[in-house]
């Protein structure tokens, strides 16, 4: 981007107007100056004047960029870990010796193995093997045995009888079952049992069952001519008898004795009734003994159990009626329980459901069966939920009593194989499930033992527990495994010894978890999405374990997980706090054998070193200062790298899964350790700050102390800011909240120390200063980078520091604002100074804009710039309310107005250096624009102003144009309004010697003012509306404005200021006039009635008057017709009574011209001497009543009265001096300014129009018109 600069008027310019000139004669609209925001970086400085001081600031500005490349790269290594491998847990596991079998335990074991082979039960499930001979070959190949082994064990198992089979169905629910009782629902029941395959017929060549025979079409014709029951004796009541014969009729229908031709082959057993309902629940559990498991099957009715009653027992239930279908059903059961005897049966039947057993797999059923009907003709609906289970009993094997510890071998040798056959394969990661010949056996030996979930899920916990600490499984497959334990579990299923190995392994799997989590830094890298998953789960195993009943069962006394989790997440952060501080400790300058030699020898050392903290390194007693602090800052920065790990990853996880605050615990854990570290190696460095340095200590020594102690500030200060991540109730009393006053002395030492480099910088920059081009057309110099430069890293210096106490912060505030003021002060007047040695103030020689003027002009303004900047930098705001709330609302603006204060006392002291280079700009430029102004003001009357003024402007433009394209802005507008005012001052001088004069000298003086306003203001890009407007301005604009208007004009001007003194008159000083003025259009005449006065002056010796009135229409050349009227003389009265009225001819025109005007002089008629004067009134004729009306009938009545406050006529007015309060050297500044009007009268002639009338000498109308008005002023008593 370029810097185009301003554009000057041209001088000389033919035929423009004078309020629109510019270089090219037409208007343009304002352009923003490119220096308006030059901003000057620090690649632009010298870097000889940098390494001049070593780079001093430069050393400490830098400390935040190696911060954050810290950061950097800490975040790029732990990409690198995203994709490293995970660190092997094997270290850390926990291995507790396990029972080992004997190998007749094992032989024990593998024959009970081949029993479960041998005898199979149900269908083969998805997931297992369906060949005898694969499990066979598997069993071998986990228990190591040989083929003839292997046949001798097979044979043994073959030899042993064979288990009975049994079958447990579970009756879930029903639903959509038909409604068969008059109230639109039903009372079902189940019976059920095992039945041989002739129970159900074969079905027709059509592909329909034939009719079925249920239980109780069989009970029916087995019990048909024995003899009925008998009835009951005694007498009982109407209900006791109703439900004796329910519960006699229920035993007809289900008990069944063992016969010869009973159909079913076990007992028929019949469910709970189900009242009201067409879609039951019974939850109900059965058991049966199976004989032939490839033919036999299960059998299951559905029956609407209707009880025995009479025909008014049914028609009382009437109100149950529900529809037209529960109509007939009511009176199909009326005529039923009035039929029916004691061997009938009037239960109707629902459904029948019939079950082949050898299609029931071994995983066992749980689902929906159609109901059947019992014949083609008959139709049922509904569907009925059935559980169906397969096991054995009687086992003829050694552990048949116990069955758990058996399945637990075997589940323990299978998962121990599987691991072991997949640890040896690197790109097959086991995922925990066993293979399918495994999982086929271990679940028949589950169904034929017959045992529960629970016991299932104990068995696989504590096998894959166990072999996890060897084997390492994956974690979110453990915690399945617990969520399984979890859902099934069942208080009290368990004995006191399988409780002992249940929590066994709870303790085994607790210890290993917390290990891993003390050395969680190490095993799980927060960027390894993979660690981070694997510590979720280890965490999630942990909190549902200490969620479990389970867990609360087997191990009453346990310790809360959270709170152990918290113990361990401490002593795992103090151990790798140790580690870390071992890596970052300082490395000794003295050798092992001379330590040896010191620590044997010497005692009183020994004692020292064995007293000391043993956090506290033992080379931390024998490194140098510096040694020591870039060891804390090494140890300091991995803490707070640590520390954001654990808020950024680690706190999240915890938080959610265990509901621990991680970062609370590890942050604050970090924070005693470090405190107790840096505040013993600080309290010796201390000490050697306040000490002052030797002679011989150069400043880079000084220089490198003070940055390792910036540097260990800053890792110290990141870490303390990690403070607002915490709890509330967290963040009081904290070790380190006051870490900050470690480093007060070295901080106030910088100061000191960087004002005397800044000095010494600036005097370098001014010395090595040169010339360089950065935006076009804006020159500055490199000495104006440098000194900004320096005073930036100064403020960065601070605003790195960030300083936590408001009241340290307000002295370091001030410490810098003195700095940076001091530093600025002292470049200007380093600027100054070379200025002056090149001559520029010396009163010889012509004026011409230099390159060195130019330079000296932008360097200041561009230092002096930089101080606007420092309230937002340094945050004024901020301290302003950090002090109130330690010193009240007056205690922070009196801090905000010091360093306000401070600011604007160094803005002023380099504006005024400014200022001493611009005043000498317009002086020497002075003498030029003098001759310029006379040749204008004495050039031929007949002349156009634009060629009278042509030498001043060129002179001029060529001027201001060489300092726009070399001046930045804001100095331009300096130099450009100190010509102004040069400029002005000459036509004042020129104008106050010539008064007098004729029109035209006036007219020419009022055209060259407006086209020189036109180049300094230059379309709004010069001088603004303010600048413009100075008192000498504003007096030659009023003036000339005067000078050139014809006398009439100036008479006009006279009276309308008149009615403006009128109007605003508030006090009656000299009484009032009451009056009554109108305009009648029908007659063209001005009617006046002069009816009061009041309160006038006492003007005679006896303390009253002699008032009367004059009437005059003004000015006289607006009515040459029109005479003055006098009311009557009223005698001795300040309060007189004239009623006295006056009639003018006048159009209706003359009323509105400018200035017209009723003039009532009131005056004091003196016999012997002249009349006075009391006072005046003027009132203006255009608000005249009437004028818009085409008659006034009813004369002074319509009118209102108008009183008048009088006011005087005053003497003409001499030039007084306005600014110098009447002073010695004013008063002869006044005498010098007026000597020629001195000389010639004894008065100055007053401004305004009186006094332009005044010196028109040459015009009778004036004179007559200013001696009129003076002869008045004159005659006031």
């Amino acid at each position: 981007m370029s810097v185009r600069p301003r554009q000057m008027p041209e001088a000389g310019s033919k035929g423009r107007s004078p309020k629109s000139r510019s270089a090219s004669g037409k208007k343009r609209p304002r352009k923003k100056r490119a220096d308006d925001h030059v901003e000057f970086t620090r690649e632009q400085s010298n870097h000889k004047v940098q390494e001049a001081d070593g780079n001093f600031f430069e050393s400490f500005t830098a400390l935040s960029w190696r911060q954050e490349n810290r950061r950097l790269r800490a975040s790029s290594e732990e990409d690198l870990v995203e994709d490293k491998p995970l660190p092997v847990e094997s270290q850390a596991a926990v291995k507790p010796d396990s029972r080992k079998l004997s190998k007749d335990e094992l032989d024990t074991l593998y024959k009970e193995l081949m029993y479960t082979i041998r005898h199979r039960i149900g269908t083969t499930s998805d997931g297992h093997s369906p060949f005898d001979e694969d499990l066979y070959n598997y069993a071998q190949e986990v228990f190591h045995i040989t083929e003839d082994r292997h046949r001798t064990l097979l044979d043994r198992a073959k030899e042993l009888k064979a288990p009975k089979c049994v079958l447990s169905v579970t009756v879930a629910e029903a639903k959509d079952l038909e409604a068969k009782d008059a109230n639109g629902y039903s009372d079902p029941y189940c019976m059920l049992g095992i039945v041989p395959p002739s129970f159900s017929p074969p079905s027709t060549p059509g592909g329909k069952p034939k009719n079925r025979l249920s239980f109780k079409d069989r009970q029916r014709r087995k019990s048909r001519g024995k003899d009925k029951p008998s009835t009951p004796t005694g007498k009982l009541s109407k209900e006791e008898k109703q439900e004796q014969r329910v519960q006699e009729m229920l035993r007809k229908k289900f008990v069944v004795t063992q016969t010869e031709d009973l159909i079913a082959k076990s007992p028929i057993l019949v469910s709970e009734v189900r009242r009201k309902t067409l879609n039951p629940q019974w939850n109900e559990k059965f058991r049966f003994e199976v004989e032939d498991l490839k033919n036999d099957r299960l059998h299951i009715d559905i029956w609407d159990h209707d009880d025995e009653a009479s025909i008014i027992e049914a028609a009382r239930k009437l109100n149950e009626v529900s529809g037209i279908k529960g109509v007939g059903r009511y009176f199909k059961q009326i005529v039923q329980s009035a039929r029916a005897g004691q061997d009938d049966d009037v239960d109707d039947f629902l459904g029948c459901i019939d079950i082949n057993l050898a299609r029931i797999p071994s995983t066992g059923c749980d689902q929906w069966f159609d109901l059947e009907a019992r014949s083609i003709r008959s139709k049922v609906q509904g569907k009925l939920r059935l559980q169906l289970q397969l096991g054995t009993q009687e086992r003829d094997t050694p552990y048949k009593d116990e069955a758990i510890r058996v399945h637990q071998d075997l589940y323990d040798l299978f998962v121990e194989h599987e691991a072991r056959t997949h640890s040896d394969q690197v790109f097959d990661k086991w995922d925990g499930n066993l293979s399918q010949p495994a999982q086929t056996i271990l679940h028949q030996h589950f169904i034929q033992q017959e045992l529960t979930m629970v016991d299932e899920a104990i068995v696989r916990w504590r096998a894959y527990s166990k072999q996890h600490l060897q084997y390492a499984f994956d974690y979110e497959f453990l915690y399945k495994l617990l969520h399984e334990l979890h859902n099934s579990w069942q208080p009290d299923k368990l004995t006191r010894e399988e409780e002992q190995d249940l929590a066994e392994s709870f303790a085994d799997f607790i210890e290993l978890c917390m290990s891993l989590l003390d050395q969680h830094r190490g095993l799980f890298p927060p960027n390894n999405k993979q660690a981070i998953c694997k510590l979720e789960y280890i965490l999630r195993c942990l909190q549902l374990i200490d969620d479990m009943p389970a867990y609360s069962k087997v191990c009453p006394f346990h310790a809360p997980m959270r709170r152990e989790i918290i113990k361990v997440i401490k002593q795992g952060t103090k151990d790798w706090y140790l580690k870390v501080r071992a890596i970052t400790k300082p490395m000794t300058h003295v050798s092992e054998e001379m330590l040896q030699a010191i620590v044997n020898e010497i005692h009183v050392l020994r004692n020292a070193i064995e007293s000391c903290d043993p956090l506290k390194p033992l080379s931390w007693f024998l490194s140098s200062d510096e040694e020591v602090l870039q060891s804390m800052v090494k140890l300091t920065y991995e803490i707070n790298t640590d520390v954001q790990k654990a808020l950024k990853y680690y706190n999240k996880l915890f938080l959610s899964v265990v509901k621990v605050d991680y970062f609370t615990v590890a942050y604050k854990q970090l924070e005693s350790l470090l405190h107790k570290d840096i505040n013993a190696g600080m309290e010796d460095i201390n000490v050697t700050l306040q000490t002052e340095p030797s002679p011989s200590a150069s400043d880079e020594e000084d220089v490198t102390i003070s940055t390792s102690l910036f540097e260990l500030y800053l890792a110290l200060k990141e870490f303390h800011a990690f403070k607002e991540s915490l709890p509330a109730s967290e963040k009081s009393e904290l070790h380190m909240d006051s870490f900050y006053v470690w480093f007060e002395p070295a901080i106030k030492r910088w100061f000191s120390l960087a004002r005397h480099k800044a000095f010494r910088r600036l005097e370098k920059a001014v010395e090595l200063d040169k010339v360089e081009l950065v935006h076009s057309m804006v020159k500055h110099s490199t000495s104006a980078v440098d000194a900004t430069c320096c005073f930036g890293q100064i403020r960065e210096f601070y605003r790195q520091l960030d300083w936590p106490d408001p009241v340290g912060a307000y002295t370091f505030v001030t410490l810098v604002m003195e700095d940076i003021c001091s530093g600025a002060r002292y470049y200007a007047e380093l600027m100054h100074k070379k200025l002056k040695a090149a001559g520029y103030f010396d009163d010889e020689g012509q004026f011409d804009v230099t390159d060195q003027l130019c330079i000296t002009l932008n360097n200041i303004e561009h230092v002096k710039r930089s101080l606007g900047s420092l309230p937002e930098s340094l945050g004024f705001a901020d301290i302003e309310r950090s002090m109130q709330k330690v010193y009240g609302e007056v205690g922070g603006q009196q801090s905000h107005r010091t360093l306000i204060n401070m600011m604007d006392s160094a803005d002023d002291d380099m504006s005024n250096k400014t200022s001493d280079v611009v005043i000498v700009v317009g002086k020497k430029m002075q003498p030029d624009i003098k001759k310029f102004v006379f040749h204008l003001a004495w050039a031929p009357d007949s002349a156009r102003t634009d060629d009278a003024i042509c030498p001043l402007m060129e002179y001029l433009d060529n001027n201001l144009k060489t300092l726009n394209m070399s001046l930045l802005r804001a100095n331009f507008d300096k130099i450009l309004d100190e010509i102004w005012n040069v400029v002005l001052k000459e036509l004042r001088e020129t104008l106050d010697g010539n008064l007098g004069k004729e029109s035209p000298f006036y007219c020419r003086l009022h055209e060259a003012l407006d086209i020189l306003l036109d180049l300094f203001h230059a379309d709004g890009e010069g001088l603004d509306e303010e600048a413009i407007q100075t008192e000498d301005y504003k007096y030659l604009r009023e003036t000339l404005t005067l000078q050139k208007a014809t006398t009439d004009e100036l008479i006009e001007q006279f009276f309308l200021e008149k009615l403006q003194e009128q109007r605003v008159e508030t006090v009656a000083n000299y009484g009032t006039l009451s009056v009554k003025v109108y305009y009648d259009n029908s007659d063209s005449s001005l009617h006046v009635e002069v009816m009061s006065g009041k309160d006038l002056p006492a003007l005679d010796t006896n303390g009253y008057s002699d008032p009367f009135v004059l009437i005059e229409l003004c000015p006289s050349h607006h009515f040459p017709s029109s005479a003055i009227e006098k009311t009557s003389i009223k005698k001795k009265t300040l309060n007189p009574l004239f009623d006295e009225t006056f009639k003018f001819p006048v159009a209706v025109s003359q009323l509105k011209q400018t200035g017209a005007c009723v003039l009532f002089t009131v005056m004091d008629h003196d016999v012997l001497a002249r009349d006075d004067v009391a006072g005046e009134v003027f009132l203006p004729l255009a608000e005249v009543y009437g004028q818009d009306r085409p008659s006034i009938p009813e004369g002074f009545r319509a009118v209102k009265q108008n009183t008048v406050i009088l006011i005087r006529p005053e003497l003409p007015k001499c030039r007084r001096p306005d600014k110098h309060n009447g002073t010695e050297g004013a008063l002869i500044k006044f005498l010098l300014l007026n000597f020629r009007f001195l000389w010639r009268r004894k008065y100055t002639p007053e401004t305004g129009p009186m006094g332009v009338l005044e010196t028109r000498t040459w015009d009778k109308t004036a004179q007559d018109f200013y001696k009129k008005r003076r002869a008045l002023a004159l005659q006031c008593g």
